[in-house]
């Protein structure tokens, strides 16, 4: 059945069919209601003041309509359809909501893309928010919180729902169970929590395809000051944003956060929020541009997840969309600015300050040049945090087929004058007492280095032990470089880089806040650790040979017992005298050291190659061991040599058929062994004997069957 609700023909429906819910002012108030298999059309405003549960049923709204669910009220909706062009649902605090299993689409009237054209005030400010996706971020709620669904009643329940095509749904209550949700092409925030909405839980929900990707766009939302929250097994995917927690003013941290098993893909900012006291584990990235940012966090442990792929190009990040960003002065510095979404991809970044951090038992996998894994950006500061036994992999040295590498316009510190640092598994910055213990570095371009878009990189107390480092020696790759006057990047230049394994330096910077680590005195102890395969495993750059270095503390570094692969190229630069301390400190054997063939064989005659490998460090090698006779390869063996192994055996057989001299040679990784040896050919007199052998037994055969046939002759 169709009911049409319109405003002076509205007593006759509304006791047919929702007999005691209040539509407006003059409407009777019933103790129950229900609109069940119903269609209904609605062409005012709905007041509930008493109990309606809407059922199999699907309401449209004409115009810009509000329902409205009035303190001690109940409305229940499931099953049901709800629809029309720019409606509001408002439930008030003391009543209770109940939307299972049904679809709400369509609605919401204040969209902040309505504000481009404004020239003045508050509405244009907040349209430049919306308009830059990153800090600042769209804050006034007083000019577009009431749109949308809000929340306020305690409690509710939503689960099993598809919202689709809104600007917002907002919830200030606390307690909500928010479960197996789709959130699709909202407009601005998918679903947030206001001040004050502590204790909910989000579980197994989709929040995806954002009307735009060119604007800022939340997934989930939580403003300053929620605490107790729960957000897990959820998948954030083509958002500009996925999560964001406070990161605007009063910025008070979200306190007590659980957040795990969520699934973030192709998103600009995966998560972006301010902590205290919350723990992010099990999680995964998979192909974000800046997957995670931690800003001003406090006693936060993110641990047992995986950070992939940060080769993400949006199409919508392009020349025009800077292009209006940088017309409204959204930017001091566009092309710094702009690193962030093409150049350095910082995988998890730790920004302005924080304490007592712990980043442990995760992956960090496939970046691409000027990528930072973990990246320190400080700008107040940052004490205690601890990366223990994580996982960087082809760090620096991923480029997939088609991504374009952009070359980070701002640069970076120069270490020592050896090579820019373009970009690192670990990037410090403005930091104390850090400890990087028992990770594990692969294929990468630079592992640990001072390096940071901005050429702070100054630390103080560190700690480096008990990790193995393995780069790539030097990296080869094409890039575009940004011309200042296109204001975009172009070109397509030939780059090849050194991998740098641990690269410290202090450089003078203004006397602000992350000053002190500079100023301050502080030990680096780097120990026990492995380097295999940099150009330069090693670089300390002490000097004072810059402004400002007369304001810099004392600094000592202690480099020992660490065991170290092509030990001539590390550098070291240290003033004054004593201040790198070097003891105990090994060379590690990798790769081939001898073959052994005979001295001497007969022409024809099959003979052994054996090739000796040596593997001291930790860490396996793969290896193609290529077998030559007279330089042209006869075999090829894909060997793995195991660590800890002394003259490891790869062997292979061959021969030669010329007598004379010939050469036998192994290559694998880099480096051939040649062996001489003599083929002589096969001896007469040993060949005459073989001979008459074998013409006596021939003979013997023969007088055997003879005497046989004789003696059995009747």
């Amino acid at each position: 059945m169709r009911m049409t609700f319109r405003p002076f023909l509205i007593m006759l429906p509304l006791i047919l069919i929702i007999s005691g819910a209040t539509v407006n002012s003059s409407a009777r108030n019933y103790t129950r209601s229900y609109i069940q298999n119903q269609i209904v059309e609605i062409y005012e405003d709905m007041t509930i003041s008493g109990e309606l549960h809407i059922i199999n049923s699907t309401l449209i709204f004409h115009g810009h309509r509000i329902l409205i669910a009035k303190p001690g009220s109940k409305l229940f909706i499931e099953n049901s359809e709800i629809t029309g062009n720019g409606f509001s649902i408002f439930v008030e605090k003391g009543a209770k909501f109940r939307l299972l299993n049904s679809e709400v689409q369509n609605f919401g009237s204040i969209d902040l893309e309505a504000f481009r054209n404004v020239t003045s005030g508050e509405r244009l400010v907040e349209y430049n928010r919306y308009l830059w996706i990153g800090p600042d971020f769209t804050r006034n709620v007083n000019l577009y919180g009431e749109d949308g669904i809000v929340i306020k009643a305690d409690e509710a329940e939503i689960v099993g729902n598809v919202f689709r095509n809104y600007t917002s749904i907002r919830i200030y209550s606390s307690n909500n169970l928010i479960k197996r949700n789709r959130f699709i092409e909202m407009r601005h925030e998918g679903l947030a929590f206001m001040n004050g909405s502590n204790g909910n839980r989000i579980i197994s929900n989709y929040f995806g395809q954002a009307k735009r990707m060119d604007r800022e766009i939340f997934g989930l939302r939580f403003y300053p000051g929620t605490k107790n929250e729960e957000v897990y097994n959820n998948t954030f995917e083509d958002l500009p944003i996925g999560i964001m927690v406070a990161n605007i003013p009063p910025w008070d941290a979200g306190e007590n956060f659980t957040i795990h098993g969520n699934r973030f893909k192709n998103s600009i900012f995966g998560f972006t929020g301010k902590l205290k006291n919350s723990h992010i584990f099990n999680e995964t990235y998979v192909h974000n541009l800046s997957p995670v940012h931690f800003e001003a966090c406090v006693n936060l442990v993110f641990e047992n997840s995986t950070i992939l792929d940060v080769t993400y190009q949006p199409k919508v990040m392009s020349k025009e969309y800077f292009k209006e960003v940088w017309e409204r002065k959204l930017l001091k510095n566009m092309a710094y600015w702009m690193y962030g979404f093409y150049c350095s991809k910082a995988m998890l970044s730790l920004g302005w300050s924080g304490y007592n951090i712990t980043i442990r038992n995760n992956v960090f996998s496939n970046g691409p040049p000027y990528t930072m894994a973990v990246d320190f950006d400080m700008a107040k500061g940052i004490k205690y945090v601890y990366i223990v036994n994580n996982t960087f992999l082809n760090i620096g040295s991923y480029i997939p087929r088609d991504y374009i590498v952009r070359n980070d316009w701002t640069g970076y510190n120069r270490i020592a004058n050896v090579t820019p640092i373009d970009g690192a598994c670990i990037a410090l910055e403005g930091s104390d007492y850090v400890y990087i213990v028992g990770n594990k570095f692969t294929n990468v371009l630079n592992g640990v280095a001072t390096s940071s878009p901005d050429n702070l990189g100054n630390f103080g107390n560190l700690i480096i032990r008990d990790n193995v480092l393995v780069g790539v020696d030097r990296f080869k790759w094409r890039e575009q470089r940004y011309l200042r006057s296109a204001k975009w990047w172009t070109g397509n230049y030939s780059v090849e880089k050194d991998s740098i394994g641990i690269a410290l330096g202090m450089r003078y910077v203004k006397k602000w806040d992350a000053f002190k680590t500079y100023a301050e005195n502080s030990t680096i102890l780097i120990e026990g650790n492995e380097l295999i395969n940099f150009t330069h495993p090693i670089v300390i750059d002490f000097k004072r040979d810059q402004a400002g270095a007369n304001e810099m503390g004392v600094k000592r570094a202690i480099i020992r017992n660490n065991s170290i692969e092509n030990y001539g190229n590390m550098l070291i630069l240290h003033d004054p005298p004593n201040s790198v301390l070097l003891k105990n400190n090994n060379v590690i054997v990798r790769g081939l050291v001898n073959i052994l063939v005979p001295d001497e064989v007969q022409a024809g005659e099959n003979f052994e190659v054996v090739a000796l490998f040596n593997n001291t460090s930790s860490f396996p090698l793969n290896l193609d061991v290529k077998f030559k006779k007279d330089n042209l390869v006869f075999d090829v063996k894909k060997t793995l040599i195991p660590a800890h192994s002394v003259f490891f055996e790869v062997k292979a057989s061959t021969s030669f058929i010329e007598p004379g001299n010939h050469s036998i040679s192994v290559n694998a990784g880099g480096r051939e062994i040649i062996r001489t040896l003599r083929v002589i050919p096969t001896s007469p007199n040993l060949g005459l004997a073989t001979t008459l052998i074998t013409l006596s037994a021939l003979l013997m055969i023969f007088l055997t069957i003879m005497i046989l046939a004789v003696w059995k002759k009747p």
